[in-house]
């Protein structure tokens, strides 16, 4: 009841928008979305690729850095595999390098894109010496040190599509603990899902948690605070039936009720909390080159933030 009173007296003096900016990658339109009758993931992959071009994250010309890429919590590593296929589409075949996509994820993952990733390399640029090599490292996040993976005469871009929770603080974290991957890094595309999994322990800025509880002269702990947070913030994305309407009441308390939409909204004031949260860390920490986006329409996904670092 306490998070709520805080949440709802935040909502009025809130004025920080996360702005909505889907693009649409025009490569990736024309091999895979236009071919899809499920467009959702691949309109999600091109917008947040275009997203990365149009902030100067990717690097496609010949005359550029050489670019490799660390895909966090990349399950079969569709992304980067879409990523990859956007790369070289967008390069001339005489231009096109090896490239290094190291793929990080704590799960051994059934029906893997790696073997495609070349594959793919191969058909589009009509080079069978053009090979990518991809380096799969099975391990958690938090025990990840990568620098031993990664050259000096190569730039990194961190990327992620739906890295679930805690997990991204645990990226965050791990980019800044690693000189070389922080010294080399020419950007960072994370677009995060699964606040109610994060942790308070492992959250990257409790500072600002700790200033909205001493603003609102709050008695409730870190803890307490954030621990409620991340049980709100499911209201976002969660609770509405097809049967329902945004005007229906519901008992999200033994005391208090509010309708389907005040409760969603509720959710995204404390999923834009986290949000804002990792924002000004990285910006402190990382690059003050540093947004928020919601890369897709409500409609495409409801989990639709995007953190870009450039």
């Amino acid at each position: 009841d306490k998070v709520i009173e805080i949440l709802q007296s935040y909502q009025k003096t809130d004025t920080f928008e996360i702005p909505l900016k889907q693009e649409a990658n025009e490569e990736m339109v024309q091999s895979r979305v236009n071919t899809l009758t499920n467009q959702k993931h691949a309109i999600q992959q091109s917008s947040l690729i275009q997203n990365m071009i149009n902030h100067s994250i990717l690097n496609i010309s010949p005359s550029g850095n050489t670019q490799d890429y660390i895909e966090f919590g990349c399950g079969k590593a569709e992304f980067s595999r879409y990523l990859n296929q956007v790369i070289l589409l967008s390069t001339e075949s005489k231009d096109a390098r090896p490239i290094t996509y190291h793929l990080i994820d704590r799960a051994s993952n059934r029906m893997k894109f790696d073997t495609k990733i070349i594959s793919d390399t191969q058909e589009i640029t009509k080079q069978s010496k053009i090979k990518p090599h991809i380096d799969r490292i099975k391990i958690d996040i938090k025990d990840l040190k990568i620098d031993t993976q990664l050259n000096n005469d190569r730039t990194y871009v961190a990327l992620s599509k739906h890295l679930c929770g805690v997990a991204t603080d645990l990226t965050l974290r791990c980019i800044v603990n690693n000189s070389l991957l922080k010294q080399k890094l020419d950007g960072i595309c994370i677009a995060m899902c699964c606040r109610h999994v994060c942790s308070a322990n492992d959250y990257i800025n409790p500072e600002h948690i700790k200033s909205i509880l001493k603003e609102y002269d709050s008695d409730l702990t870190y803890v307490q605070f954030f621990t409620c947070l991340t049980k709100i913030c499911s209201w976002a994305t969660n609770g509405r039936r097809s049967d329902m309407n945004s005007t229906d009441i519901v008992e999200v308390t033994p005391t208090i009720s509010m309708t389907i939409e005040e409760r969603e909204s509720l959710g995204l004031v404390a999923r834009k909390i986290i949000d804002t949260g990792r924002l000004q860390w990285v910006k402190q920490n990382i690059s003050e080159y540093s947004h928020l986006i919601r890369y897709v329409d409500k409609s495409i996904s409801l989990e639709n933030v995007a953190l870009l670092v450039h």
